[in-house]
């Protein structure tokens, strides 16, 4: 039997997106870049700018990588 399900490419920035969205909705943060964010400084507290910064490590190596 024959698989019939068109493959699609996946895009690892739409699932970084998503998350980003998700934790600035869930956090109560503007909707902006996780750099834009760090910039700002004093509008995020050391457990989300721990997070943020994480997370842009892992933006670039995936933007480095795919």
């Amino acid at each position: 039997m024959t698989n019939t399900t068109p493959k699609t490419l996946y895009d690892p920035s739409d699932w970084l997106e998503d998350m980003l969205k998700d934790y600035c909705e869930r956090q109560g943060l503007e909707l902006m870049s996780a750099d834009d964010l760090l910039a700002q400084g004093k509008c995020v507290n050391y457990a989300q700018r721990q997070w943020l910064i994480g997370f842009s490590r892992i933006w670039r190596i995936v933007e480095e990588n795919y």
